[in-house]
């Protein structure tokens, strides 16, 4: 207006007023409320209305499922809203514990200790609400291990790599998946048929705690050295008759005793001597995933 002074009055569109220039107003429910506002000046007056739309916030609140390091602590979103509508999720799981904005979360603490988690939930209409929690986690054994040569004729070696934190005792349960278990430490376990199996190592702590590590391995054929030979009169030739049962590509490594090698499959050999001697001849098959096997022969060079 040019000149006088204006007068407003407010309706809110839920039974309420106010006559203030700049007001605010918390509607008790949500909803789309039809707000006028009304100036009088000089006896005049004029009326806008227009569409106010009070939210619904969601009631941000979870739970949490376990409290072991090194398994997955799961997180049980319990946040409400109103009227049907939706949300979204931001977590924040601890200081360099990084987040995610999944709905129901889990997460793996690798460490022990108290752990501030951190939980926002947006509305589709962008009402926000936090929660912020402490969660203790408890120490627990980290499973792991390593595995040898896989063949199927030696048996496979496992070394236990877990970690044990102070004061804890653990005990390990292995499954071969084979049917057959074991509650050694560092195991070995035979293999008879060839193929893939999933190694699986549960380590159970005395204060309840357990974790698991699982690999797929798989167990390969293992070639069966063997050679035949004869004894030789110096300066007459020694031949080597290769016996070895295996499948695939083998490949054999000769050792003749005198400091002399030979990668063929059936070599021959003359021994360089002057006088009778014995010779311990070593034939190692070795298949192309590395399962090996060796023997060892003596060679008599007689006399002529």
């Amino acid at each position: 207006i040019s000149k006088g002074n204006i007068v407003y009055a407010w309706a809110f569109g839920d039974g309420t007023f106010s006559v203030k220039t700049n007001p605010r107003h918390l509607y008790k429910l949500p909803g789309d409320y039809v707000v006028e506002l009304r100036g009088k000046a000089n006896g005049c007056s004029n009326l806008l209305s227009k569409k106010a739309n009070q939210f619904v916030k969601p009631k941000a609140n979870f739970t949490v499922i376990g409290n072991c390091a090194g398994t997955d602590i799961q997180f049980k979103n319990l946040t409400t809203i109103g009227l049907g509508e939706t949300f979204g999720s931001s977590w924040s799981f601890g200081y360099q514990e990084g987040g995610n904005n999944e709905s129901q979360p889990s997460h793996k603490y690798l460490t022990d200790g108290n752990k501030t988690v951190k939980y926002l939930a947006t509305s589709q209409f962008g009402c926000v609400d936090s929660i912020s929690k402490t969660v203790t986690i408890i120490p627990a054994p980290i499973a792991s291990f390593t595995v040898g040569q896989t063949c199927n004729v030696k048996p496979v070696i496992f070394t236990n790599t877990s970690t044990e934190p102070n004061g804890l005792i653990t005990s390990y349960v292995w499954d071969f998946g084979d049917g057959l278990v074991s509650t050694a430490k560092n195991p070995q376990h035979n293999f008879p048929l060839t193929g893939k199996k999933t190694i699986k190592l549960t380590a159970l702590a005395n204060n309840g705690c357990i974790t698991e590590d699982s690999k797929s391995i798989t167990i390969l054929p293992q070639p069966i050295a063997n050679f035949e030979t004869t004894d030789a009169c110096i300066g007459e030739a020694v031949v080597f008759t290769n016996k070895t049962k295996g499948s695939g590509l083998v490949i054999y490594k000769w050792k003749f005793g005198d400091g002399d090698s030979s990668q063929l499959f059936s070599p021959v050999k003359f021994y360089k001597t002057k006088f009778a001697s014995t010779y311990n001849v070593t034939l190692n098959a070795i298949n192309i995933g590395g399962c090996s096997d060796a023997i060892t022969l003596p060679v008599n060079i007689k006399e002529t």
